[in-house]
């Protein structure tokens, strides 16, 4: 039956796959999705509906290839030190959304007459990405074992996070700020060597006054990065950014907050 691939599969799950389900699998998630696209185009064939349809399933296909990659790379779903998949899987798993990000960004780009522009920031959310997966030796759950003491480690999705913000911050100055060309070389400049700085915890460690390795460590040191690159923007005297009322920061403060309180107590009934 179809019906059995709607629901939420572990790793353990896609591991025990026989080729013929991952084939299915692979069918399913990276065509059924998008099935009103398809409908669309046959009343609205164009161009752009041909290459925003290929972009869209370079997308979809990752989801519908994670069983895989999964078989591929002899993923696990559990871990001995912390709740969830362990860092190392994530670091590698992750890495079939690259094409699918750097294409998307471009096509926009493209279609917007700013092809260099597109593949800029396609390059800004994508090398992340890419570094992680060749990092995974850092970016896996050793580290979250130091001196016999169980830490919070090197967490890929944090620094992924990162890493997007600092991109998506830079897209929305591109976005709202009229900016000199060379100002936009030297911020695009100045994302990649922080991008590339977070993605090197192990090396920052040894210099560093905290340690990375520990949830505080971790939370400065992201913290630290974010607050030096955004002084350096003030630097280039651009300062609208976010135009946020007290309201809106509240708000925002409000969410943020429920959304932690509600992860942490998620995490300790999962334990």
């Amino acid at each position: 039956m179809i019906l059995k691939y709607f629901k939420f599969f572990t790793y353990d799950d896609f591991k025990n796959f026989s080729k013929r389900e991952c084939w299915e699998y692979f069918i399913l998630y990276t065509f059924l999705p998008l099935t009103p696209l398809y409908i669309f185009s046959i009343f609205h064939l164009s161009m752009f509906i041909i290459i925003f349809t290929i972009v869209l399933l370079l997308g979809t296909g990752a989801v519908g290839a994670v069983p895989f990659v999964v078989r591929k790379l002899n993923l696990r779903d559990f871990s001995m030190f912390h709740s969830g998949s362990p860092y190392e899987d994530g670091a590698r798993v992750f890495i079939i959304f690259a094409p699918f990000i750097f294409s998307f960004f471009s096509f926009f780009g493209y279609y917007l007459n700013k092809l260099l522009l597109g593949m800029c920031f396609g390059l800004m959310f994508t090398i992340p990405f890419i570094l992680i997966f060749f990092r995974f030796n850092t970016f896996n759950d050793i580290s979250c074992k130091k001196n016999d003491e169980i830490v919070f480690g090197y967490h890929p999705g944090l620094y992924l996070s990162f890493d997007s913000i600092l991109a998506l911050i830079v897209f929305l100055i591109f976005y709202r700020v009229d900016l000199h060309y060379c100002t936009k070389v030297l911020l695009v400049l100045m994302t990649f060597i922080f991008q590339f700085i977070s993605l090197f915890p192990d090396k920052i460690n040894i210099y560093f006054p905290l340690d990375i390795q520990t949830k505080k460590g971790a939370i400065v040191f992201i913290g630290s990065l974010l607050l030096i690159f955004l002084l350096l923007i003030n630097i280039f005297q651009i300062n609208i950014v976010f135009n946020f009322d007290v309201y809106s920061i509240l708000r925002l403060v409000f969410f943020v907050v429920l959304a932690v309180i509600v992860s942490k107590w998620y995490f300790n009934k999962k334990k």
